[in-house]
């Protein structure tokens, strides 16, 4: 039996793409929603860009993490925890099960993207260091 292999559009990297779909599509989702919240607070036009810049901190580490996989999952990893213990740090007053749920929830798409751009990122030799790879 012959295995199927999805070569169209570079498919057979199937962990890069879901991880370049979701991580973009979490940045992009916190980028509107911190633009529509601005908005229909009637905040001002600063006011508005720092609800925005989460979003748009988040597009950008999506954007490093599309061009390098390995540096930017890991900086997407280390944002996971960051969202988490965050989240955590300020839902003291909240019950427990409810806190931990929505903290989770809320690092779960950059764990996930950042495990799976850590996944696809080429693998280097024991002795080849980021010095001794030839520059095309």
């Amino acid at each position: 039996m012959k295995q199927l292999q999805l070569n169209w559009y570079g498919l057979q990297e199937w962990e890069r793409v879901v991880a370049r779909v979701v991580s973009l599509g979490w940045g992009v989702f916190w980028a509107w929603f911190g633009f529509a919240s601005g908005v229909a607070e009637y905040a001002s036009i600063g006011e508005i860009f720092l609800q925005t810049l989460p979003g748009l901190v988040f597009i950008g580490v999506a954007m490093l993490a599309w061009k390098h996989p390995a540096p930017g999952g890991a900086l997407l990893l280390a944002l996971s925890i960051m969202v988490f213990t965050a989240y955590w740090s300020a839902a003291g007053a909240s019950p427990t099960v409810n806190g931990l749920g929505t903290a989770v929830l809320l690092a779960l798409p950059p764990l996930t993207s950042g495990v799976l751009f850590l996944a696809a990122s080429p693998a280097r030799p024991a002795g080849q260091t980021s010095r001794s790879r030839q520059a095309w």
